[in-house]
This record gives structure tokens, C-alpha cells and sequence, in this order.
């Protein structure tokens, strides 16, 4: 029986068409005649999108779980849930594996469509449900934490998002740093804390070089508008631009001030954000900064009449002058100097995505937050307050995990490895915004397979 378990890692994976709170709402967008000409679903494809449903049917089962002492993820076994569309059905299958039987399920969900018909198509997906953790126990369901993991076992001090069975799918995954950091951070309540006059990260990542989907964006979210369970969409966008579909996130995405470094591997040069391949992105494998691009209706085509302000938040060049009269700061577009780094084009690096995938990567971030305002009157960005970001790759020396100390004249920065920086400036009224803040990672795919492993991340206060 699963009992009121406490302290761990989280990872929510989120399907952009199938993670639902209440799974007849899930199911009933998957037949709608929209998502099927957006996607192009012939039969197979919605049965693979009800066996996935059903796979979240269990995982919101299993949040039950953790406050019950009378139920258990076993009680699905066998369950049929045939209360969906004409001849739609899934049938879960249930099974504990590894030693700590309590925190290991195997699932197994069969979603069928057309049921009895000339047209019945069928589809099946496994996947492992537990609860990992850096502690060796397991998390505290009134955490709100929630779990889908795939080949992970508990105790472990990575997480692993394996979307290798699935396509059109985003993820997003949010830390404690109490239960997951190397050095916990008693400000932090539960999943947010205080930005104050900066953070440090230290974490290392894994991207397969037969499933590399889209890319994926270390973000760092204001908790004023924002929840851990905020995604973006999937695809080009890299769960962290674009309104949401999905369920348990808000319509509107990741809402501004938010800060992202992404690791992008998929190019997507349109000029036009709303449409398919169109982020302005020349190349295969870089890296650089994203913030939230035009925070009004944009000024290309109107992607959409309710959410038109989301969809170029990955655009490269999105944004604007960043100063109190044109406040929205740029996203990186191509130079050096603009906190972007090129991997295809560097005559160090061969075949472009070879660069970033394929090997373990070690990334540390620092942000400095100014408290103080500027103050000249020849600036025009007098009254707003100043950001630097800092991000270093492939960082292996020692110094890179001590994150007790800022990189100063009389302690460098390691030499020799890659390092991207930016300064932006926030306006009061964002600033405010920014007083506390949440972390982690959203990641996406379009068609292509991910599978992604990464790090605990380290975290540390300035």
C-alpha cells in the first residue's frame, strides 16, 4: 500500500494534446476535428493518443494514492474506461517492479478506437511510474509533486525524460532545491523562493543521439503569475513559448518576466512565428537567451485573437530596445556579443548537433540582480533595474560546482570553455514580478523522438 511518502525530485511530463486533469475532456479534443487537421491523426495515431491518455489517467490515480491509505496504484489493474467517444476505450494494465515495490509500478495502457468496426485500431504504451529521490524516500504529496518517469529508479540523483514512443509532446519540470539541491535553501517554500540579488545553477545534461527532439530551455519563472505546472508549446517552441493547450497549465503559457537559456538542435528559419519552422533560427545546435519577445499583439501575423503576445518568445531577435520607453528586452539572435553561441558554424566543432548531443555537457548559470535602480539621467534606462546573465558550457573545472562565490577579477571564470552573456533591465512593475522566483527545465519535440537525462540541478542564493 502506498502510504504519505516525503521529500523528492519531481518531473512532470506534459503532453501538449493528452495530459488532462479530467480524462473525457482529454479525450473528447483528440476527436475534435481541429486536432485532427493540425496534426494530420489517421486512426493509429488516436489510438497512440488515448493508450497515452491513459498512462496520465494513472498518474493522476497515483497523486490520489499518496493521500489515501486505503487505495493503490494496483487497484487499475484490469480497468477498462470505456465512458469516451463512439468505439473508444483503454484498458490499464498494472504491475510493481524493482525492490521498493511501493514506489515502482509498470503501466501499461492499450487505447482502442473504432472499437468493432472495419476501422478498429489499437495502440499500447509501457512506461515505469515512481518516485525517486536524492534523499532515499519517497515525496510528500502535499507538495503538489508529480511524477512520470521512465526507467528511473528511487535514490537516483538524475531524471529522465524518455519521449522516444511519443511525438507533439512537451514537458516541464520544476525543482524544490530543499529536496533536490546539494545545499538546501531554507528561503525557499516549497518550489519558489527569492530571487534577491541573484541565483547560481550547476547542472549537467544528456541528450541521445538517436532521439534528440527539438532542444530544451533551463527557465527560471516568476512565481507571481506563474505555476509549476506552466508550459509553453510544443515543437519549435520548447515548452517554453507559445500558449498552452495543456492541461493544468495556464492558457497562456509561461507568463513574462521569465528567463530561459536554450539549447536548440532543431533549425527552424521562417520568419513568421506562427506558422511551423519559423523562429527566425538558422542553425541546428546553439545556444542563447530567451526572454518573452513582444508582450503585446505581435507585429507579424496574429498568431492567435486570445494569446497573440506568446508565440515569438523563442523567436530569434524577438523583443525590443529594453528601455523604459520600449521595455521588452531582445531575445539572442546571432553574435557573440548578443549571448548567442553557434555551434554548426565553428570550425572547432563538425557536423553540427554533434556538439551538444550525444555526450554529457556540465552548464553553470549565474544571474546577478541588481536592488538598485539605475540612476543617470542620460540613461535611458534610468529607473530600471539591471540583470546579468552568465552562462558557461562544458564547465569542468572545480570551480564551476562552487557556488558559494561569484566569478570576480580575483577568482576568473574558467578559460577556455564556451560562456554567453546578457544584460537586460526590468522595469519596476516587472521587477516586483521577479521577487520570487521557480526553476527548471521545459522540453519539447515536434515529430522527432526525444530522450533526455539530466542532472539534479544545484542551486545557490547570491
Amino acid at each position: 500500500m502506498c502510504k504519505s511518502p516525503n521529500g523528492f525530485s519531481l518531473i512532470w511530463l506534459i503532453s501538449s494534446i493528452t495530459i488532462i486533469s479530467l480524462l473525457g475532456v482529454g479525450i473528447s479534443r483528440l476527436t475534435s476535428r481541429t486536432t485532427i487537421n493540425e496534426l494530420q491523426l489517421n486512426q493509429d495515431m488516436r489510438a497512440r493518443y488515448l493508450a497515452e491518455s491513459g498512462i496520465n489517467y494513472a498518474l493522476l490515480y497515483k497523486s490520489y494514492v499518496a493521500n489515501s491509505t486505503t487505495k493503490d496504484l494496483l487497484d487499475l489493474n484490469n480497468k477498462i474506461i470505456e465512458n469516451l467517444g463512439t468505439g473508444e476505450k483503454i484498458i490499464l494494465k498494472v504491475n510493481q517492479v524493482g525492490v521498493q515495490t511501493n514506489y515502482n509500478y509498470n503501466v501499461t495502457s492499450r487505447g482502442t478506437v473504432n472499437y468493432g468496426s472495419g476501422l478498429e485500431a489499437s495502440y499500447e504504451i509501457s512506461n515505469f511510474i515512481n518516485a525517486p529521490a536524492d534523499s532515499g524516500v519517497a515525496i510528500n504529496a502535499t507538495d503538489k509533486s508529480k511524477v512520470y518517469l521512465y526507467n528511473d529508479n528511487q535514490g537516483n540523483t538524475t531524471i529522465q525524460a524518455d519521449l522516444s514512443a511519443l511525438g507533439y509532446f512537451v514537458a516541464t519540470v520544476t525543482f524544490n532545491p530543499n529536496k533536490t539541491a546539494t545545499t538546501k535553501e531554507p528561503k525557499f517554500t516549497g518550489y519558489y523562493g527569492p530571487f534577491g540579488t541573484g541565483v547560481r545553477f550547476y547542472f549537467k545534461y544528456k541528450i541521445s543521439s538517436s532521439a534528440t527532439g527539438d532542444g530544451f530551455v533551463f527557465a527560471i519563472k516568476n512565481a507571481y503569475n506563474n505555476t509549476v505546472d506552466d508550459v509553453g508549446r510544443y515543437g519549435e517552441y520548447l515548452g517554453y513559448a507559445g500558449p498552452s493547450n495543456t492541461a493544468g497549465s495556464n492558457a497562456f503559457g509561461i507568463q513574462p518576466p521569465k528567463f530561459g537559456i536554450e539549447f536548440d538542435i532543431f533549425q527552424n528559419s521562417g520568419k513568421n512565428y506562427c506558422n511551423h519552422a519559423g523562429q527566425n533560427d538558422n542553425n541546428n545546435a546553439h545556444m542563447g537567451y530567451v526572454f518573452w519577445g513582444v508582450d503585446s499583439t505581435p507585429d507579424q501575423t496574429n498568431c492567435s485573437s486570445s494569446t497573440p503576445q506568446m508565440w515569438d518568445d523563442v523567436y530569434h531577435g524577438a523583443g525590443r530596445n529594453n528601455t523604459k520607453d520600449d521595455i521588452d528586452p531582445k531575445n539572442s539572435q546571432n553574435g557573440d556579443a548578443d549571448g548567442f553561441y553557434s555551434f554548426s558554424t565553428r570550425s572547432n566543432t563538425t557536423n553540427d548537433t554533434k556538439a551538444i548531443i550525444g555526450s554529457e555537457h556540465k552548464i553553470r548559470i549565474d544571474i546577478v540582480r541588481n536592488l538598485t535602480p539605475e540612476s543617470s539621467n542620460n540613461n535611458q534606462r534610468k529607473g530600471m533595474y539591471k540583470y546579468t546573465l552568465s552562462t558557461y558550457f562544458n564547465c569542468t573545472e572545480n570551480k564551476c560546482t562552487d557556488l558559494s562565490t561569484d566569478y570576480t577579477p580575483s577568482n576568473p571564470a574558467p578559460t577556455n570553455i564556451i560562456a554567453i552573456k546578457k544584460d537586460v533591465y526590468l522595469t519596476d512593475d516587472l521587477h516586483n514580478k521577479f521577487e520570487n522566483f521557480m526553476y527548471g527545465f521545459t522540453i519539447s519535440t515536434g515529430a522527432a523522438m526525444a530522450n533526455y537525462t539530466f542532472s539534479l540541478p544545484d542551486m545557490k542564493l547570491r
